[in-house]
C-alpha cells in the first residue's frame, strides 16, 4: 500500500470514530409534528387525483409516478425534503444520505435550464424521478490561488468549495448545507441536448482547440470571455440536491449584521466600533434564543474555508426566529490557502460567545486521533470527482488545521 492509500485508510478509520464519538450522538427527544417543514397530505379521494398527478413536459423523460404516503415509495429527494426539521437539514447518519448522493452523481439528466438571479452561471438540472439539482461549472483548476488583487466581491465561484463546504459543515455536526455532490457532465448529451431554455441554447459555441463552450446569461461573468468549456465535452460540476419549491417552504433571507461593506473605500460599521456586538445582541432576532450562536456557528464555518461573500443567509419561514439557518452558497470558499482572513472572526471576537457543543466538537477536531484535514481528506474521498483529482489539495487541508487552533485561541 502507498503512503497516500495508508493515509486515506487511517483518515477513513478516524472519519468513523469521530461520527461514533458521543458527542455526534447525543440523544434528543422525539421531533415534534411542527416542527417538520413538510408533511405528507392524508389520502387524496378519487374524484380529486386527477389534480394530484404529476404530468411531466415530456412523458418519455420523466417516469411514471406511482407514490403512496409510505416513505419507501418516495424518492431519496423527496426523503429528504420531507425529513427537514426545524434544527436540521438531515439527521446524523442519515440512512437516505447515500441514495440521495448516489442519484445526484449517476441519475440521466432530462433537463438543464438556468436559474435566473446571482453574479455568475448556474443551472438547474432535473431527474427522471422529478428530483432536481442546482449545477456549478468547474471556473478553475483545483491549485490555483486567488489572484491577491482581487476583492472577494470579483472572485470566482468554485464547484470544488461547493463540495467540500457540505462536507466540513457535516463534519463540524452543523448539517446545514445542502447535501452537494461532484459530477462529470457531458456539456452536448446532459446540457444542450436537453435544454429548454432558448437564452441558454444561443451561448453555446466550439472554442479555437474544438472543446464545447457555453456561457448563458447573468450579470458579470456571463461572457465568451468567462465561458465554461468541456474537454472536449467533459465538465466537472458540483450539483447540490434544490430545497423544497418556494411555494411549499417559503424562506427569509437576513441580512448578516457582520456583512462586509461591498466597497472599495468604505469600511462596514463593524470594522470601526469595537463594541458593536453589545448592539447586535440587543436587536431582535439577536437578543433571545439560539440565534447568536448559530450565526456564529456559521462565522467559525467561513473562517475555516475563507468564505468573506456572506451578505445574508436564510432561514425557514414556517419556523419564525427559533430555527437554524441554511449555510447555502458556499462557491466563493477555498480561494486561498496562503493567506488567512481573521475580519471573518469578528463576530467570534466581539461577542466572545459560543454553543458549548460546537466548542467541544472543534477541541475534539484539534486531536490527531480526529484531526480536521485527516478527516476532511477521508470525507472527500467519497465524492465521486475524487477519481479525477483530490477535491482540495494538501495546503488547503493543511490551512484547516491552521485555522482551527486560530478559532480556538480566539
Amino acid at each position: 500500500m502507498t503512503p497516500r492509500a495508508e493515509a486515506l485508510e487511517s483518515g477513513l478509520l478516524k472519519l468513523e470514530a469521530l461520527f461514533d464519538h458521543p458527542l455526534y450522538n447525543m440523544p434528543s427527544p422525539p421531533v415534534p409534528e411542527e416542527d417538520w417543514l413538510l408533511k405528507v397530505k392524508p389520502k387524496v379521494k378519487a374524484s380529486e387525483k386527477s389534480s394530484q398527478m404529476w404530468v411531466s413536459a415530456s412523458q418519455e423523460a420523466y417516469e411514471d409516478v406511482q407514490w403512496t404516503s409510505s416513505s419507501n415509495t418516495h424518492p431519496p429527494w423527496l426523503r429528504f425534503h420531507l425529513g427537514i426539521s426545524r434544527w436540521q437539514l438531515y439527521p446524523h447518519r442519515d440512512p437516505n444520505m447515500e441514495a440521495l448522493t448516489q442519484q445526484l452523481a449517476t441519475q440521466r439528466i432530462v433537463s438543464a435550464v438556468q436559474k435566473s438571479g446571482g453574479t455568475q452561471l448556474k443551472l438547474v438540472m432535473s431527474f427522471p424521478n422529478y428530483g432536481q439539482a442546482l449545477f456549478k461549472p468547474m471556473k478553475q483548476e483545483r491549485d490555483d490561488e486567488t489572484n491577491y488583487n482581487l476583492y472577494y466581491f470579483s472572485d470566482f465561484e468554485r464547484h470544488n468549495a461547493e463540495i467540500a463546504a457540505f462536507h466540513l459543515d457535516r463534519i463540524l455536526g452543523y448539517r446545514r448545507v445542502p447535501p452537494v455532490v461532484g459530477r462529470l457532465v457531458d456539456v452536448v448529451k446532459e446540457i444542450k441536448d436537453v435544454t429548454t431554455d432558448r437564452k441558454l441554447a444561443r451561448t453555446f459555441f466550439t472554442s479555437p482547440v474544438g472543446n464545447l463552450c457555453f456561457y448563458g446569461q447573468c450579470t458579470y461573468y456571463c461572457s465568451t470571455e468567462h465561458a465554461v468549456c468541456g474537454r472536449p465535452t467533459n465538465l466537472e460540476a458540483s450539483l447540490a440536491v434544490m430545497l423544497p419549491d418556494l411555494s411549499l417552504a417559503t424562506r427569509r433571507s437576513w441580512r448578516s449584521p457582520w456583512r462586509r461593506s461591498y466597497s472599495r473605500s468604505k469600511l462596514a460599521k463593524w470594522e470601526t466600533e469595537s463594541d458593536y456586538c453589545s448592539t447586535v445582541k440587543k436587536t431582535p432576532p439577536y437578543d433571545k434564543g439560539t440565534r447568536l450562536v448559530d450565526f456564529i456557528d456559521m462565522v467559525i464555518l467561513d473562517f475555516l474555508m475563507s468564505n468573506m461573500d456572506r451578505h445574508h443567509y436564510e432561514t425557514f419561514e414556517k419556523f419564525g426566529n427559533n430555527a437554524f439557518m441554511l449555510h447555502l452558497d458556499n462557491g466563493r470558499a477555498f480561494g486561498r490557502h496562503s493567506k488567512d482572513e481573521p475580519s471573518i472572526l469578528a463576530p467570534l471576537e466581539q461577542c466572545c460567545r459560543i454553543r458549548r457543543s460546537t466548542w467541544l466538537r472543534l477541541r475534539l477536531l484539534s486531536l490527531p486521533q480526529y484531526r480536521l484535514s485527516d478527516v476532511m481528506r477521508a470525507s472527500l474521498s467519497q465524492d465521486p470527482l475524487h477519481s479525477v483529482a483530490p477535491l482540495l489539495s494538501e495546503p488547503h487541508l493543511a490551512a484547516l488545521d491552521r485555522r482551527l487552533k486560530t478559532v480556538l485561541e480566539t
